[in-house]
């Protein structure tokens, strides 16, 4: 099969021009689903980290697809697997808080690129007052948000949503990394909010200690479905060029910073992946072995992981 690559000669978070001088890492698929390997560069100015060359868009799609992922068991469940279940549900609280939180009483809420709708539908319950909404491209995600909140319709894009709506708060967790023109999307955001409404944005942190410590093999690169990671100071300018302005950030995410630092050292516990009961409970474990040191490194705004609240800036 030929492989089709796409090459860019400017860092899309502040636009200059950008050689090997600013650094390179070569990495390989933590999910194996090519044998390929990835180059990424760190631009010499802003040093946001950019997967380039990278696969063609109409490639993309292979790296997403669910079937080389953990499909949990239809029937019986045993007690780990309720135990992860609800663990899982509880990893949510870091993002589900900071939405209720920004969310005004009956406020419109849209999650972008909702997955399978665990968050929104967290959300939905702690705040029946609000009307929720979602988009997501995964047309095998779109049923289960469907199914797990009422009554809602699920878009396939920004695009596709009524052309006045408009929303209090609009979420993007884990999702600015992935999209070839972040700017591009971010004015899409600023273009749906109300007055005085806010995006919540969530991204990983390639100036973590976790980063620092862990070089090629920290399991955010998660090359190549990360076209590029912004350090805090690189995404601060770059909110700006969309024309938004940070209100507030947050420095650690439950779900996401401890799992990063027990995957980094030990990629086979992923629980994305086929795996066992004994895997299961060791990945546990070690996540919550994890916890302190990365509420330690949120202190300094070093944890794996970062959220930026932003607002429009002028109109």
């Amino acid at each position: 099969m030929v492989r089709r690559w796409t090459f860019i000669e400017r860092c899309v978070a502040c636009g200059s021009q950008f050689d090997e001088t600013g650094g390179s890492l070569d990495l390989t698929d933590h999910w194996n689903v090519t044998k390929d390997r990835f180059h990424l560069t760190c631009c010499n100015k802003c040093k946001t980290w950019l997967l380039n060359p990278r696969p063609a868009p109409e490639e993309m799609a292979r790296f997403y697809q669910g079937d080389f992922l953990y499909t949990p068991p239809v029937g019986r469940v045993s007690f780990i697997g309720r135990v992860a279940s609800r663990v899982q549900s509880w990893n949510l609280a870091s993002e589900v808080n900071w939405v209720c939180r920004e969310l005004p009483a009956r406020g419109r809420y849209l999650d972008y690129s909702a997955g399978t709708g665990q968050i929104l539908a967290a959300v939905a319950q702690r705040r029946p007052d609000a009307s929720v909404s979602a988009t997501e491209y995964s047309e095998a995600y779109r049923p289960m948000i469907e199914q797990r909140v009422p009554n809602i319709t699920v878009y396939p894009n920004l695009e596709s949503l009524p052309g006045g709506d408009r929303f209090d708060v609009i979420s993007a967790f884990g999702v600015l990394e992935h999209v070839e023109e972040p700017l591009e999307l971010l004015r899409a955001f600023r273009a749906r909010l109300t007055p005085n409404g806010k995006i919540l944005i969530s991204i990983p942190n390639p100036g973590s200690v976790q980063a620092w410590v862990f070089g090629r093999r920290w399991y955010n690169w998660l090359a190549p479905r990360h076209f590029q990671m912004m350090p805090r100071q690189a995404f601060l300018d770059f909110a700006q060029g969309a024309n938004l302005q940070v209100t507030s950030e947050q420095h650690f995410f439950l779900r996401s910073a401890p799992s990063s630092l027990a995957l980094s050292m030990f990629p086979g516990l992923d629980p994305l992946l086929p795996s066992t009961n004994v895997k299961h409970l060791a990945y546990a474990m070690l996540f919550a072995a994890s916890l302190p040191f990365e509420l330690a490194f949120a202190k300094v705004k070093a944890s794996s992981f970062m959220g930026f609240a932003l607002k429009k800036l002028g109109d």
